[in-house]
């Protein structure tokens, strides 16, 4: 039988537990086979013998312990008795209350893959928040647009991924890789870049990088840089050489 719930009960057969405000009603055994049994057929007429048939089942009792049994239920129930069960006087009783049964609870989403985003460009952060707003399983915490504000958020966001430009103003990020590393353990860094030469990707996986894309094919490669990184791969844009692959293969384990 599904969970049921009525009024202020929920009725759980399967856990042999009925809840009423959330709390637990206690109540024996045979009342509370009796409860499911008329519960399960709301609306319906269910006889004495036909009671003490399922609630018994083979064990032959008089009608006084099917008596002795809706008592006890009764008075668990307490003033809502009246709502809930109704007497058909020399026939049986019936389960009257409005009752829908309880739907199981949904399985839980996979937990999201936390992207920070650094760039002191404020259309590149809004671009590379829209892509990966749109791959499944990814959610964006946060964004900084130089080395000095990325530190703090990093340490304290503890991303899972970070999408860095690899030149803040003037300024190269490769060198803060390594320490950001240090301080969100298990971070994985995906290098932006204008340059599409294999020297810069090389220096950017050497600083403890895992990915690089170059900006200019950004739209078309970041989402799957992104799920590659995370799922532990390494990823350069194909426009550079595969050499570069096969050189960092191991810094997935770094």
């Amino acid at each position: 039988m599904t969970s049921l719930q009525f009024g202020r009960y929920t009725l759980d057969a399967r856990e042999y537990r009925l809840m009423r405000d959330g709390q637990p009603v206690a109540l024996p055994p045979k009342p509370f086979d009796l409860l499911v049994a008329l519960a399960t057929r709301p609306g319906q007429l269910v006889t004495r013998d036909e009671l003490l048939r399922e609630v018994w089942k083979d064990v032959v009792v008089e009608q006084s312990s099917l008596n002795a049994a809706m008592s006890v239920l009764r008075q668990a129930l307490g003033e809502d008795a009246a709502s809930i069960l109704e007497t058909v006087p020399g026939r049986g009783y019936r389960f009257v209350a409005q009752s829908s049964p309880v739907l199981p609870a949904p399985p839980a989403s996979p937990a999201s893959v936390r992207v920070m985003i650094v760039d002191d460009h404020a259309v590149v952060r809004l671009g590379v928040r829209s892509l990966v707003e749109r791959t499944p399983g990814f959610a964006v915490v946060g964004e900084a647009d130089s080395l000095e504000d990325a530190g703090p958020l990093i340490h304290a966001a503890q991303p899972d991924l970070l999408v860095l430009d690899m030149m803040l103003g003037d300024v190269s990020s490769l060198g803060s890789i390594k320490a950001w590393r240090a301080s969100a353990p298990g971070l994985r860094v995906i290098v932006l870049s204008m340059h599409d030469e294999d020297g810069h990707a090389r220096e950017a996986l050497s600083a403890g990088a895992h990915g690089y894309v170059m900006k200019a094919g950004m739209a078309g490669e970041l989402s799957t840089a992104i799920a590659a990184v995370a799922a532990g791969d390494v990823w350069v844009s194909a426009k550079l050489s595969q050499a570069i692959l096969r050189e960092f293969a191991d810094v997935a384990s770094r």
